[in-house]
């Protein structure tokens, strides 16, 4: 968060946080309250536990259209409120 903020990334997507499902993680928390240095800036992803040939194939599917759902209409399609 903290290189966010202090300009040092121009942005993250994460899929994977310390604590999965995350609880009282600060920076789910900033993004939910609005932080403007993470606004456009952070993404966030399902973080999917399992693997097979298909969930593969699928998992790739799903975060394509997860982006260009976003970048079609600037609305997160799976977001955290």
């Amino acid at each position: 968060m903290e290189a966010l903020r202090g300009n040092r990334i121009a942005a993250a997507a994460l899929d994977v946080l310390p604590t999965e499902p995350p609880q009282d993680d600060p920076l789910v928390a900033a993004w939910r309250n609005g932080d403007p240095a993470l606004h456009d800036r952070l993404f966030l992803s399902l973080h999917a536990a399992f693997y097979s040939p298909d969930s593969y194939v699928d998992l790739r599917r799903k975060s394509a259209e997860t982006v260009l759902a976003y970048f079609s209409n600037g609305i997160p399609r799976n977001r955290v409120n």
